[in-house]
């Protein structure tokens, strides 16, 4: 056999495998509250303690009816690339998922 071949495909296998995950089971609200962040960067939350400079990030804050904001935030959110809402209730937090060019 080829060992660069192999070796090669080897190389595709991980970097296609490696990024492949479990969306978490305690998504949404509980008790009025989103679940914590992990310890990874890539979470992002108003309710985090201010002090928690990787994931706290300030409230949107608005104007006008909630139902007319809610609408314009998820055409806003179902207009950017490499992004899909995973679940939708009118009025209630949504799950959105961002894609990396390569993953997803």
């Amino acid at each position: 056999m080829y060992p660069c071949i192999t070796f090669a495909s080897l190389l595709i296998l991980i970097s296609l495998t490696a990024c492949t995950g479990k969306a978490p089971t305690n998504l949404g609200v509980s008790n009025g509250q989103l679940a914590p962040c992990p310890t990874s960067p890539n979470c992002v939350s108003s309710q985090a303690s201010t002090d928690d400079e990787r994931h706290f990030i300030g409230a949107i804050s608005y104007r006008g009816a909630k139902e007319d904001i809610y609408n314009a935030l998820v055409r806003e959110i179902q207009a950017q690339k490499r992004t899909k809402i995973m679940t939708h209730r009118q009025l209630s937090p949504c799950r959105i998922q961002l894609c990396s060019v390569w993953f997803c």
